[in-house]
């Protein structure tokens, strides 16, 4: 998993590496936590993060440190300007999301922070 964060390691393998790990069984606290800090990298690219997105939806269901990076990435102007990459994560967060305290957190925090990030 130290792979992952190698400089000269292309998006294509962190991509199928972020796949495989999506395969790994649900709560795997060492895959989360490789794809929750591939996911803080600022050189990958949009694709890569996508996927890397969909796994720890697959695989962080109630898991506090990936409901975190997920919210953050939402609040983030910086997410890409596509709507499919903001549809992931938002998709991700539904799927890892276990109970109603957790979701009724989260929509109170994305419902303060999306009115600043809608463009007028």
């Amino acid at each position: 998993m130290k792979l992952l964060q190698s400089p000269t390691l292309n998006d294509n393998i962190r991509r199928q590496a972020a796949y495989v790990l999506g395969t790994i069984d649900p709560g795997n606290p060492k895959a989360i936590a490789a794809l929750v800090k591939l996911l803080q990298s600022p050189t990958l690219d949009d694709e890569t993060r996508r996927k890397v997105t969909e796994s720890l939806g697959k695989i962080g269901t109630g898991n506090p440190t990936a409901i975190a990076v997920l919210v953050q990435m939402l609040q983030s102007p910086n997410l890409d300007k596509y709507y499919y990459s903001r549809s992931q994560v938002a998709e991700s967060l539904g799927e890892i999301l276990q109970d109603n305290h957790n979701r009724s957190k989260v929509v109170k925090v994305l419902g303060t922070s999306n009115k600043k990030n809608v463009p007028s």
